[in-house]
């Protein structure tokens, strides 16, 4: 696929899930070759995953030092048992399985002929579906935003990365880029994180310790993002987020100089009120579904991060029976939808001709997931291998799935039994590979040669070590050179109608927006 035959990436970020986890259920998807487990390990017992509803009463812990670390179980991948659950909103409901960590989303019928899962398989089955595409950190949504928008959650560089030092709180001096933000934000009264607020993140330093200490643990950055190359090359962007653009998965509120100044709490930087669109204010006023309203308008920019609201996130555990957080799937099917369906846009050739719809999951959330990270470190050029804080990469498995009329069809990335990431670069990825791939349609370099962000070292770039005939650009592998039509996919348990205006019969007539992954638990 020639870069130029793309003329819009759509990021479409979800929450915290893993593969065993949301498509465990997908037993078409297992019997074509993906890597999905049915049981796992509590240390020495065998635990089968136990089916239950996406719209989960209860939440795995998924911080770095309390989830990843207990699940890691350093390498053994057998301690999600440990991992606490927050299970206060299952108390007026019903108690969870014995392990709720070990189980898969099933596919329940809402309407005794449909499933809930039906979008996500069906966009599975019909295009690209990721075996090993990992997280790049090793943490929950702040961090893992600030990878997917900018490459890194490391605080600072201060010009040359290399050259400059940052102390811990107990006098020892590390390159700057050595140093990441491991957690969610905490401390703030209102919950907002970035430099709006006064919260605080725990950063990871060189030898693995927590504090929040590089900064003062302030989360607001100073550092490059993919949006530097694009202005730079006065390539469009947009970011789609909540009502709420103030909390944790809005990653450029942690940007100072996407956000500043700060005036009355709030980001007022050019940048900002340029290229962050709420829904439900300014000329969206109304409509929650801002990126759908664009793509209808034919007014979609060369690249747009889509986040959802935390009532079609996929986060379990924010749910209640009159506003249930089931909507995941018809919300990606309804942007899947629009996009396939946008015929008169870009001049009459239409969206599907030249757009890629790249959908991921923000971190893992504290599943059980079976394929363990260390498999997609220590490759050539890579230099990362899960042994200490400048080691913060990878995470464990996230889905991957790649829409487009230049994707493969029903094709799934790398073999069942596993590939080795140090060799077969092409069937892994991270949350590079998706910069990367941004890169490369858009004709951009990397965004910083002598910095090591998450786009030089995926595992499928040719900056990582992989080779340019091996690895012509990231995620590669799920494109040829035929174009196919558009595949019309299920729009599931809600209309698009809902996500505009959810307060109508049929959708969420209680509907009050949902603060995204602002979780108390992992705070």
């Amino acid at each position: 696929m020639p870069a130029t035959a793309v003329k819009h990436v759509v990021i479409v970020v979800q929450e915290n899930r893993t593969p065993d986890n949301l498509f465990g259920a997908d037993t078409a998807l297992a019997q074509s070759g993906a890597n999905l487990a049915s049981s796992g390990m509590c240390h020495n017992a065998p635990v089968t995953l136990e089916p239950y509803e996406l719209d989960a009463c209860f939440d795995p812990n998924h911080q770095h030092a309390q989830g990843w670390e207990a699940m890691w179980d350093g390498g053994k991948l057998d301690g999600a048992c440990d991992v606490r659950i927050a299970k206060e909103s299952c108390i007026p409901v019903s108690p969870p399985p014995p392990y709720p960590n070990y189980t898969y989303v099933a596919n329940t019928k809402y309407d005794g002929v449909h499933g809930i899962l039906d979008p996500y398989f069906q966009i599975a089955g019909a295009y690209g579906f990721a075996n090993y595409m990992f997280q790049t950190n090793q943490g929950p949504s702040f961090p893992a935003h600030q990878f997917l928008f900018g490459g890194t959650s490391a605080p600072d560089y201060f010009g040359d990365p290399k050259g400059q030092s940052c102390t811990d709180l107990q006098g020892n001096s590390y390159p700057c880029w050595q140093w990441f933000a491991a957690e969610n934000p905490g401390g703030d009264s209102n919950g907002s994180a970035g430099c709006t607020a006064t919260s605080v993140v725990d950063d990871i330093d060189p030898l693995g310790y927590e504090a929040a200490a590089y900064n003062k643990g302030l989360p607001c950055y100073t550092h490059n993002t993919l949006t530097t190359l694009l202005e730079q090359a006065g390539v469009t962007w947009r970011y789609y987020t909540s009502p709420h653009p103030y909390l944790l998965w809005t990653a450029p509120n942690a940007i100072s100089s996407i956000c500043d100044p700060v005036v009355g709490g709030q980001c007022t930087g050019t940048d900002w009120t340029q290229h962050v669109v709420l829904a439900d204010t300014g000329s969206y006023a109304g409509d929650y579904a801002p990126v759908l309203t664009d793509i209808s308008n034919c007014a979609l920019q060369s690249v747009s991060w889509v986040t959802p609201d935390g009532t079609w996130s996929d986060h379990p555990g924010t749910g209640s029976p009159t506003q249930p957080s089931d909507g995941g799937p018809s919300w990606v099917s309804a942007i899947v939808n629009a996009i396939g369906t946008a015929s008169t846009c870009d001049g009459g050739a239409g969206y599907w001709s030249d757009t890629v719809i790249l959908i991921t999951w923000d971190d893992w959330g504290g599943w059980f997931d079976h394929v363990s990270p260390a498999a997609s470190a220590g490759g050539p050029g890579i230099g990362y291998s899960n042994q200490s804080a400048t080691e913060y990469v990878y995470g464990f498995r996230v889905p991957l799935l790649v829409v487009s009329t230049y994707a493969r069809q029903a094709y799934i990335s790398g073999p069942s039994s596993g590939p080795s990431c140090a060799t077969d670069h092409y069937y892994c990825h991270d949350f590079g590979s998706i910069l990367g791939f941004v890169e490369y349609v858009a004709g951009l370099g990397s965004i910083s040669p002598s910095y090591e962000y998450a786009d030089f070292l995926a595992p499928d770039s040719t900056s990582s070590g992989c080779s340019h005939t091996v690895c012509p650009f990231p995620l590669a592998d799920f494109f040829t050179s035929t174009k196919s039509p558009f595949t019309s996919i299920s729009p599931g348990k809600y209309q698009p109608k809902c996500f505009h205006n959810p307060n109508q019969p049929g959708c969420w007539p209680n509907f009050v927006p949902e603060d995204p992954d602002n979780d108390a638990d992992d705070d």
